[in-house]
C-alpha cells in the first residue's frame, strides 16, 4: 500500500455499528472503568485490542463514549472517530488523544477532509467534555467524549499511531 505523499495522519477504516444488541454489548471482558456504571453499553472491537463504552441519550441526541486504547509507543496516540457522511476515512471526524513530555494528557480534534488533508480544528459536530486518562499500568489511554448524534446507525473508526511531533501526530 503506498503512503500519502504528505506528511498526515492516516486512519484505517473499520465501520461498525455502534447500535450492537444489549446482549453483545453487555459481555465486555476489558477492563471496567473507574465511572463504567455512566455507559450502558461496552464493545470489545476487532482491532487493536481496543474497548468502546458508550451510551446514547436519545433525549438530548447525545452519544457518551469512553475509547480505550494502546498506542504501540509510549509516546504515541489513540484516536476514535465518527464519519457522518459516508463509510471512508476522507469525511471523518476524529477525536485523538496522547501523553505530553511534562504528563498531561493531549485531546485534539481533526476534520480528515480527505486522504492528504488532516486538519486540527472543530468538527462536523458539537463535541462536549472532552478528556483523556492514561493508564500507568497497562500504557492504555482512554478518550472520554459526549458527541451530538442523530441516532440511529453510526459509522466509527479508531486507530493507534506511534509518536506525536511537534504537536501533530505521526502517521501510523
Amino acid at each position: 500500500m503506498a503512503s500519502p505523499p504528505h506528511p498526515v495522519v492516516t486512519f484505517s477504516l473499520l465501520i461498525f455499528s455502534l447500535l450492537f444488541s444489549t446482549a453483545y454489548s453487555a459481555t465486555c471482558a476489558a477492563p471496567k472503568l473507574k465511572n463504567s456504571d455512566l455507559y450502558k453499553n461496552c464493545n470489545e472491537l476487532p482491532t487493536l485490542k481496543s474497548t468502546l463504552h458508550w451510551t446514547y441519550t436519545a433525549t438530548n441526541k447525545t452519544l457518551s463514549v469512553a475509547f480505550t486504547a494502546t498506542p504501540p509507543a509510549s509516546d504515541g496516540w489513540v484516536a476514535w472517530g465518527i464519519n457522518p457522511t459516508g463509510t471512508a476515512m476522507a469525511g471523518t471526524q476524529a477525536i485523538l488523544a496522547y501523553k505530553e513530555p511534562n504528563g498531561s494528557m493531549a485531546v485534539k480534534t481533526y476534520n480528515i477532509s480527505s486522504y492528504s488533508s488532516v486538519v486540527e480544528g472543530k468538527l462536523a459536530f458539537q463535541v462536549y467534555d472532552k478528556r483523556a486518562e492514561f493508564n500507568a499500568g497497562d500504557g492504555s489511554i482512554t478518550i472520554f467524549a459526549a458527541v451530538e448524534s442523530a441516532g440511529g446507525k453510526v459509522n466509527h473508526i479508531w486507530q493507534v499511531g506511534p509518536g506525536v511531533s511537534k504537536g501533530m501526530p505521526e502517521r501510523h
